[in-house]
């Protein structure tokens, strides 16, 4: 899927020192590398074999004197409340339609409460005083059953599925979220079916994990790069899923502008129970040019990590995961023209969580949040780098800082959405460039050139008309 963008317009407001024609660091530059692009990952496949269905072709229209009402085999609501719903009034008369009516609104109220299996109806029954009785039968697990055909280990996709046990209600909250999770597995498709079980009111649930892409990826170009080193970049990413056969992926991310700028990652993460877990090192190398090509600055930056997330809500249209993450930084920073040096380390913590909700608001849209606190510590090795930061800024030593986003994409018409957005953070001190919020480039204020201004605290609001282009591709 392609969008083109127009209609921009973006205000912000800054609070804290920003940093305009300051000379790039490799802090800066780390800013600069984008997103790993996203593959649009396939929903799992849900098929539902009904059992033979009574098909009623009466139309009787004799009425009877019905005293009370019974609401037999409920378990999940009370009696009377499902009664409550039918609208049923003591010695009313009734026609079978109406009865039967009655029951289809119990059913209802079953469906659009995710219990999608259950049935309502009237039984065979001799009415005695005027009594009458619906059953409801909720529909329950009988075998859960896998048929795993690809390389994914029994126990990995057993355990995704844990809390899906033989004699539980079918509801499609904990079954999505189980499926969901299991088709998130590298290199596996994922297709269930809920046939009748073998015992009355019970469905068997059959999970098929299928073979897919072992090896996948991506190819990606911009011209969002800082023009001293370099505006064209283009980037790289391949996947090789389920390593092991625990559901692992080794990722390699590359992005390059030329002699300007070179970026390289590796990632390995697996999953532990729900969660998942991974460590990544990636290593930035730049060179400025243009204004600044007379310094020969150049310089490293390094990042090892440890990451976690754990998905707190997982369904089709609202997901919420709780994520955390360690970095581990080291930056280097050379002005050859003087035989200058200036090392950096900095270590930091962030916890966050990031959210979306799909709803069918107008013609439907896409509301996305997130929020993080990172707390850290920078330590300007070279001496005196540290006094000159002692004496202005005082970025070195621990700090904290708190970022936040919200998103919204609105569909107006089958081609046009309006798209709303606004960032910020707020920071217990003057930061490291490598922490601070960038201003410019196709992320922020795109009139504003990328990687020029920097605040330490502010916030940033964007509005934009998008038309949906033809895909390229199906």
């Amino acid at each position: 899927m392609h969008n083109l963008k127009i209609l921009p317009v973006a205000l912000f407001a800054l609070s804290g020192s920003v940093f305009a024609q300051q000379v790039p660091s490799a802090g800066s530059q780390l800013q600069q590398i984008p997103p790993v692009p996203v593959s649009e990952q396939a929903s799992p496949r849900l098929e539902i074999e009904q059992g033979e269905k009574t098909v009623n072709t009466e139309t009787d229209t004799a009425t009877i004197t019905v005293n009370a009402l019974r609401v037999d085999g409920a378990t999940i609501y009370s009696e009377s409340d499902l009664i409550a719903l039918t609208g049923f009034q003591p010695k009313s008369e009734l026609s079978l339609s109406d009865l039967r009516a009655m029951a289809e609104k119990i059913a209802d109220y079953y469906h659009d409460n995710g219990y999608f299996v259950a049935r309502a109806y009237l039984p065979a029954q001799d009415i005695d005083n005027g009594v009458v009785t619906i059953a409801v039968i909720e529909g329950r697990y009988g075998k859960v059953i896998l048929k795993n055909e690809s390389s994914l280990n029994d126990d990995v996709a057993n355990n995704m599925l844990s809390g899906l046990n033989s004699g539980d209600i079918i509801a499609s909250e904990p079954l999505e979220s189980r499926l969901l999770m299991l088709s998130g597995v590298p290199g596996v498709n994922v297709k269930s079916t809920l046939v009748p079980g073998a015992t009355f009111g019970t469905s068997d649930l059959i999970v098929e994990v299928l073979p897919g892409r072992s090896i996948s990826g991506s190819i990606d170009a911009d011209n969002a790069g800082s023009r001293y080193t370099g505006e064209y970049r283009l980037g790289s990413t391949v996947n090789l899923n389920n390593v092991t056969g625990r559901g692992d992926v080794v990722s390699l991310r590359a992005i390059t502008s030329g002699s300007g700028m070179n970026y390289a990652r590796i990632s390995y993460q697996t999953p532990v129970g729900k969660a998942t877990v991974g460590v990544a090192y990636s290593k930035l190398n730049y060179k400025l040019g243009r204004e600044f090509e007379s310094l020969r600055a150049n310089g490293t930056a390094e990042v090892a990590s440890i990451y976690g997330s754990y998905p707190l809500i997982r369904s089709r249209n609202t997901n919420l995961s709780a994520q955390l993450a360690m970095d581990f930084r080291t930056f280097q920073d050379r002005i050859d023209s003087t035989s200058s040096v200036t090392d950096k380390k900095a270590e930091a913590l962030t916890a966050s969580l990031v959210g979306d909700h799909r709803d069918n608001i107008g013609r439907g849209g896409v509301t996305g949040y997130s929020v993080g606190l990172t707390t850290g510590n920078l330590d300007i090795e070279t001496p005196s780098a540290r006094a000159f930061d002692a004496m202005t800024a005082q970025t070195n030593g621990h700090y904290n800082k708190l970022t936040f986003s919200a998103l919204r994409l609105q569909n107006l018409t089958e081609i046009l959405s309006l798209y709303g957005a606004i960032s910020g953070q707020l920071a217990s001190k003057n930061l490291d460039v490598s922490e601070k919020l960038a201003l410019g480039g196709m992320y922020g204020v795109r009139a504003y050139p990328v990687g020029e201004a920097y605040a330490d605290e502010g916030y940033l609001a964007t509005v934009e008309a998008r038309f949906l282009l033809a895909r390229f591709s199906e």
